[in-house]
This record gives C-alpha cells, sequence and structure tokens, in this order.
C-alpha cells in the first residue's frame, strides 16, 4: 500500500475518503465535477486491467 495509510485497510481509507467528501461539500467543491475512485476499485483496476 502506498505510504501504508491507515495501515493498509481499505475500510478505514474508504471512510476517511468519504469524510474528506463532506469537507469538501462544506468548502463548496461543486462534486459533480469530481471523479472519486475507491482504493478497491483501483486496486481491482490493476490487477483484472478492468473495472
Amino acid at each position: 500500500m502506498i505510504n501504508n495509510k491507515m495501515g493498509g485497510d481499505l475500510e478505514k481509507i474508504r471512510k476517511v475518503g468519504e469524510y474528506l467528501l463532506e469537507v469538501w461539500k462544506a468548502a463548496g467543491v461543486d462534486l459533480s465535477r469530481v471523479e472519486v475512485v475507491w482504493a478497491a476499485t483501483w486496486r481491482r483496476i490493476q490487477i483484472t486491467g478492468s473495472s
């Protein structure tokens, strides 16, 4: 895992990501223009070459 964030626990990493999405919303970021790729999805794409 990159930098062993959250001990490499994908569920913890996802929760942090969900929190950051809320922070961005509160800061006024237009999330309709943001593409979120979760770590588990990215890893599956890297392993299989498809989503």
